[in-house]
């Protein structure tokens, strides 16, 4: 089978269902059975506008109508934190690899350019072992291999450094409700 065309026009391939139907694209083995004639597959379900992605005759990750990711589930996670989901039904975890000089970074941003795209952030440095959290666009605090906490620099010196105009350190004491106590 050829899809195309030597020319630079497009080209494609179009599944059609109706409007509750389901459009498939089915991976399998000669053996027969149901389950070996679609060990992979790519779904379209129209009554939900989702697609499913499978393997081993599973479903492993599902794009629903709103764009969210759902992978090893078919349900989203909490409203607030909903647009990828990641679930299993033993330890869960999601990797971030990078080259062993390198950073690992994660970024909450409120824009499409400059400063506004890291906002926020937690970065993983390989080259010093250390994990920098950022706020507001600056860093705000470092753990470094030793398990030296810096607020306020990126170089502690003691286990918890704080660097600052003023310094201040407050402990509340509590009772068994989380009510300050009074002093």
């Amino acid at each position: 089978l050829v899809i195309g065309s030597s020319s630079n026009s497009n080209s494609g391939v179009m599944i059609r269902t109706g409007t509750s139907g389901t459009g498939r694209l089915n991976f399998g083995d000669n053996s027969g059975s149901s389950a070996d004639r679609s060990r992979g597959f790519v779904h379209y379900t129209h009554s939900n506008d989702s697609m499913q992605i499978g393997t081993g005759s599973s479903e492993r990750m599902r794009i629903d109508s709103s764009g969210r990711v759902l992978i090893g589930t078919t349900v989203e996670g909490h409203s607030t934190a909903d647009d990828l989901t990641v679930a299993t039904s033993g330890h869960t975890g999601i990797s971030i690899r990078s080259g062993t000089s390198n950073n690992g970074n994660i970024y909450f941003s409120d824009g499409t350019s400059g400063n506004a795209e890291l906002a926020g952030y937690i970065q993983y440095s390989h080259s010093s072992n250390s994990m920098l959290f950022g706020t507001n666009e600056s860093n705000a605090m470092l753990i470094d291999s030793s398990g030296r906490v810096g607020i306020g620099t990126i170089s502690p010196s003691v286990t918890l450094d704080i660097e600052a105009i003023t310094p201040t350190i407050r402990l509340t004491d509590s009772d068994a409700s989380g009510t300050p106590e009074s002093e």
